[in-house]
């Protein structure tokens, strides 16, 4: 069985789309530095008057992602055309703005693993080429650093998954012409149960947060990821209410919640109660429930996308 190498995609140039030296080809060195292992940062304060000191959580650094390889042409011309294309594919733009363009390139990687992932990234290091060998001006070596901000590495497939709302129920059920019988030692038992939890699944090794939408009509929603204990509760300074036809927004990166009403958006993150936390989707299954105030009408229905995310 043939080993799979990792492939890169940035914008018209794909990395490793040859494993081996050829004509018109990029192969990349050294693929376990461009996915390296992260570093972290905390805050250390000395003890006063005592050994060691006092450290804060920790959290990773920011990922560097380092390219090296070879390109190899049919002719010193296409080599020098090869190189211009890879430059412009991770140039950054001459304008920049954090509304617009920001320099930030999406990432395309086909991993060892077979699945197909993504992240954003800008360039931190232009390409550099050296030459091979001098009787080979077809052909150089290169070498450039990239720099994204956000360190988990997403998939590239987005999962959609649509559900209504929850409601309370028991396990106690009658069904019509057939009424159960009670003997004494036999009593059944009765438990409270949750109906319309919805599933999702995190196939990385990483949280990844959802885009929440839910559809009105609803009065003040409890979204809550039961596999966390995580909640969004819309029940402060009045709470919300949903018409049918209204939308709110959750965006759990971002954090932020946004009302959609005759097509103007407001935020209502001040309705979100104290104890409220956005929350991530995280590796394998989680439990995601929509209550509210409403619980004789549960025709609100909740919308989750996410990326499956690994570190």
């Amino acid at each position: 069985m043939s080993a799979l190498e990792i492939a890169v995609t940035i914008g018209s140039v794909t990395l490793n789309a040859n494993y081996s030296p050829g004509a018109s080809c990029y192969v990349l060195q050294s693929t376990e530095e461009i996915l390296g292992a992260l570093k972290t940062r905390r805050t250390e304060t000395p003890r006063q008057g005592e050994h060691s000191s006092e450290d804060s959580i920790s959290f990773f650094e920011p990922r560097v992602l380092l390219f090296k390889g070879e390109m190899h042409a049919t002719s010193q011309s296409q080599r020098v055309a090869m190189e211009q294309a890879l430059d412009s594919a991770v140039s950054l733009p001459r304008q920049q703005s954090f509304a617009g363009d920001d320099g930030y390139k999406l990432v395309l990687i086909t991993d060892e693993d077979g699945v197909d992932k993504q992240l954003y990234a800008k360039i931190d290091q232009m390409p550099q080429y050296s030459v091979i060998d001098d009787g080979m001006p077809e052909s150089r070596t290169f070498e450039f650093i990239m720099f994204a901000s956000d360190i988990a590495i997403y998939a590239q497939e987005l999962t959609e998954i649509t559900a209504p709302e929850s409601y309370n129920s028991t396990t106690f059920t009658f069904q019509d012409e057939d009424l159960p019988t009670f003997q004494d030692g036999a009593l059944p038992t009765i438990q409270d149960i949750q109906g319309q939890i919805l599933q999702v699944n995190n196939e990385g090794t990483f949280g990844s947060p959802p885009l929440i939408v839910l559809n009105g009509p609803t009065t003040n929603p409890v979204i809550e990821n039961e596999t966390t204990g995580k909640k969004l509760s819309f029940t402060r300074n009045g709470g919300v209410t949903l018409l049918a036809g209204e939308t709110l927004t959750i965006n759990c990166a971002a954090q932020t919640a946004m009302k959609t009403a005759s097509g103007v958006s407001t935020s209502v993150k001040s309705k979100l109660s104290l104890d409220s936390e956005f929350f991530d989707i995280l590796p394998g299954t989680n439990s995601i429930t929509l209550f509210d105030d409403s619980p004789d009408d549960i025709t609100s229905q909740m919308e989750i996308s996410f990326r499956s995310s690994w570190v």
